[in-house]
């Protein structure tokens, strides 16, 4: 009966332990390594561990970049929260946009953070050609927040690119977009959204990309300031008949003569009612 005893006391002791430690867990530790096509450790490559909340990535979103070695290491991502990993290096595919647009189920890009290390390893290939960089320097948006940003083609009216960035302590930092195909000036416009303020910048790319121009920047009296944006009101399709036009909102896209999207215009409707 004491041999009983002492084996119940040991077990509930033991259970206590671990339970104990799992709840002490800081977090998750994620191990990211990236490797070409030839198996080689790539260093400098942008890696985020996205968390989406309602409008975006979440406080709980990691960003880093691989060392020398490829690796890049996050301490902690947070318990019970589920994360999606992107990454991004100028001159290798697949881009963010790409990876984005996947449908494929990647076990190593969906990670639920448990208490329990986590290893994934992602491939990207080298050698991707006829593709620049845009970087665009930006203020006024939400200390410490993850953002979304991105490239947009106003010719074809398509994404051409994305970006993922921290801003600093007071709301500073620099959008990097890489892999953006090649194109003449005025061909885009790169833009950025802080959803805590629900505001969003951007600006017509007046540079072309080319061989001879890899890199258009963006910076110092070039800068964008969130606190220069106006947030845009809600807009609810609406009918209404005879006299009752309060409410009704419209829909539609403003293009100039040579079929061109014109982005961040503001057009004001009023009706007109006889008497």
């Amino acid at each position: 009966m004491r041999a009983f005893n002492k084996i119940i006391l040991s077990f509930a002791l033991l259970s206590a332990s671990v339970g104990g430690a799992f709840a002490l867990s800081p977090g998750t530790v994620l191990n990211v390594h990236i490797m070409d096509q030839y198996g080689a450790g790539v260093p400098g490559v942008g890696v985020a561990a996205v968390e989406f909340g309602l409008n975006g990535p979440s406080t709980y979103t990691k960003v880093g970049f691989t060392d020398s070695a490829g690796d890049a290491q996050f301490n902690y991502l947070t318990n019970t929260k589920s994360y999606s990993i992107y990454y991004s290096s100028q001159g290798y595919s697949p881009a963010i946009s790409d990876q984005f647009n996947n449908p494929t189920y990647d076990p190593n890009r969906y990670v639920y953070a448990s208490g329990v290390p986590v290893y994934s390893t992602f491939t990207i290939n080298s050698g991707l050609a006829g593709v620049g960089r845009l970087i665009q320097e930006f203020a006024g948006a939400t200390p410490n927040k993850v953002l979304f940003g991105g490239v947009y083609n106003m010719l074809s009216q398509q994404q051409a690119g994305t970006g993922i960035v921290v801003s600093s302590a007071d709301g500073t930092g620099w959008l990097e977009v890489d892999n953006v195909p090649f194109a003449a000036a005025n061909t885009y416009n790169i833009n950025l959204y802080d959803p805590a303020l629900n505001k969003s910048i951007g600006r017509n790319v007046m540079s072309g990309l080319d061989a001879g121009h890899q890199t258009v920047a963006y910076a110092g009296a070039a800068a964008l300031n969130f606190n220069q944006s106006i947030p845009p009101d809600r807009a609810d399709n609406g009918t209404a008949s005879g006299g009752a036009s309060a409410g009704i909102s419209v829909e539609g896209l403003v293009k100039s003569t040579n079929s061109v999207a014109i982005p961040h215009m503001g057009i004001g409707v009023e009706s007109l009612r006889r008497t």
